[in-house]
């Protein structure tokens, strides 16, 4: 399968030492439709580090359909990549 996920437990400094790292993942999957995919994490992390209320949703970037799941109350967020169906 062309499955892949990422998991983040939003605790202080989370995304800054994980950033370079989810930059090169989201460069490897999304090719040139990153930046969207970036923009996507970046909002979504920051509304629930926030405490603001974030539901889980399901959208498309590129070819790839990404799952987004939300847990608020230990603030994590789950991203899961598929590729879509042609």
């Amino acid at each position: 399968y062309d499955t892949y996920g990422i998991t983040l437990r939003l605790r202080d400094g989370t995304l800054a030492r994980n950033q370079e790292a989810i930059d090169l993942f989201s460069n490897f999957l999304f090719g040139y439709d990153a930046s969207t995919f970036r923009t996507l994490l970046a909002d979504t992390t920051t509304n629930v580090a926030a405490g603001k209320p974030v539901s889980s949703t399901q959208t498309a970037i590129g070819g790839n359909a990404v799952q987004i799941l939300v847990d608020s109350s230990a603030k994590t967020v789950i991203f899961s990549i598929s590729k879509q169906k042609s």
